[in-house]
């Protein structure tokens, strides 16, 4: 094989890659095209904050493929490198290549994209607390208690307070009941559609 990736999106730390036969070259600057990144990476010519790899693909002992995002990432001796190629097609052939280098054994296991839930957690844990505020303040007044409106909220507990007196105690527990389940119903499908399954090719021993 012998193919060269040029990628020019930001935030991509290996912008130049060249998939030989025996190794894979790349780059974390973008030397424009593949006969200057060959002089300066095959010729040892690394700039002092350049970044230049090298490796075998018999030092690979991991690969995960990323199809979606068509992101290629080995793990290597101690270290770990991604790569990101330009389209499906790119992607298709260089990861067939690799597995072709060694004996990999397929697993796949599922994970879950934590970012997608934090949100959804935490407007769960403010219905929660709102709930929890509510009721105590509806029993407070069922038990014939006056509920002393001060400090930076007031405005907010003014609110409570007509919502409590408005609903009672068991309305103000079933609206909490039926505000707190909302969110945690969302939050139960927002978990569930965030796990997704991962890929792992490693090597067969």
């Amino acid at each position: 094989m012998n193919k060269f990736i040029r990628t020019t999106e930001k935030d991509i730390f290996y912008p130049n890659i060249l998939f030989e036969n025996d190794r894979i070259l790349a780059s974390d600057k973008d030397y424009g095209n593949e006969t200057d990144f060959r002089e300066k990476v095959l010729n040892g010519k690394e700039g002092l904050l350049d970044t230049h790899l090298n490796v075998l693909y018999s030092d690979i002992n991991k690969v995960i493929p990323f199809e979606e995002e068509n992101i290629i990432q080995i793990f290597f001796k101690d270290d770990k490198a991604g790569f990101v190629l330009n389209n499906s097609a790119d992607f298709q052939e260089v990861l067939n290549y690799i597995l072709t280098q060694k004996k990999f054994t397929k697993s796949t296991e599922e994970v879950n994209n934590k970012g997608m839930i934090i949100k959804p957690a935490l407007y769960t844990l403010v219905a929660g607390i709102f709930s929890a505020v509510l009721i105590s303040i509806a029993s407070s007044l069922s038990d014939g208690e006056s509920v002393a409106i001060s400090g930076s909220k007031r405005g907010f507990k003014r609110l409570l307070v007509g919502i409590a007196e408005t609903l009672g105690l068991w309305g103000s527990i079933a609206l909490g009941i039926a505000v707190t389940g909302g969110f945690l119903y969302n939050l139960f499908n927002k978990y569930k559609a965030s796990k997704t399954e991962k890929t792992e090719l490693t090597i067969y021993s």
